[in-house]
């Protein structure tokens, strides 16, 4: 009675197991599939009717996949959060197998912030094209998820890839969006590349923060160019001095 209740309330899955005792949600996961499976098949072999269950059996299966996609994007958060990011896309690409959730932008995006933040560009990568093959539109965060990424590993290629689909999919970068991209080309020396980058956040209307600025002094110093990056440093003064005329 009280799970029939639960799911139709709509609480939050880890906290409703918590509370009933149930301190790790990671060890559900197999019993959870195993158990939506097996109640698929029986009413594929015919042995049952679900609509033939108890009104309140029926409202939590009938409710089951609403519940599921709140408890997966749950999980995918924790792993995330714990570094396991493999154990992230296994968990996503289980519950697909199964047909028990129909994976959206807040799943996908999950997963690859964690593969990002665990320096695993290529898995980044990976999961968003898949999310894409999956017809599932990546937003500004999942891009910047990848490049931010790959700006770590110092691929500088990829992460101008992934910014051109960006474009081509008509997705706005924000300023984390694009500083992550200068800094994927400072890292490698590319300063040209930076100073370019650096114009089209003025032109979008992005304001580059002190990060922005700081990875094209970076850029110049490691291509040698010290004459740019004093005139960039001479820059943020005249900026700096101006904004505080103003206020």
């Amino acid at each position: 009675m009280q799970m029939s209740t639960g799911l139709q309330n709509g609480p939050k899955p880890r906290q409703s197991l918590k509370q009933g005792g149930i301190q790790n949600v990671s060890t559900l996961s197999k019993a959870f599939l195993e158990g939506c499976t097996g109640l698929k098949t029986i009413n594929a072999n015919g042995l049952g009717n679900i609509s033939s269950l108890p009104t309140r059996l029926y409202r939590s299966c009938h409710d089951i996949k609403g519940w599921s996609s709140r408890w997966l994007t749950d999980e995918l958060k924790a792993l995330s959060q714990q570094g396991k990011w493999d154990a992230a896309i296994k968990t996503l690409s289980d519950m697909q197998s199964a047909s028990i959730v129909t994976s959206n932008v807040f799943h996908y995006t999950t997963v690859i912030t964690g593969c990002g933040k665990a320096g695993k560009w290529e898995a980044a990568m990976k999961a968003l094209s898949h999310m894409q093959k999956s017809n599932v539109q990546p937003n500004v965060f999942a891009y910047t998820s990848v490049i931010a990424s790959c700006a770590s590993a110092e691929k500088p290629e990829f992460a101008m890839r992934t910014y051109a689909l960006m474009q081509q999919q008509q997705v706005a970068p924000n300023v984390h969006t694009m500083t992550a991209l200068i800094s994927a080309c400072a890292k490698a020396g590319q300063w040209e590349r930076t100073l370019k980058l650096v114009t089209s956040c003025e032109n979008m209307l992005i304001a580059p923060s002190v990060v922005t600025y700081t990875s094209c002094i970076d850029a110049c110093r490691r291509a040698g160019r010290w004459d740019v990056a004093i005139q960039i440093i001479s820059s943020i003064i005249e900026i700096l001095l101006y904004a505080a005329q103003m206020m």
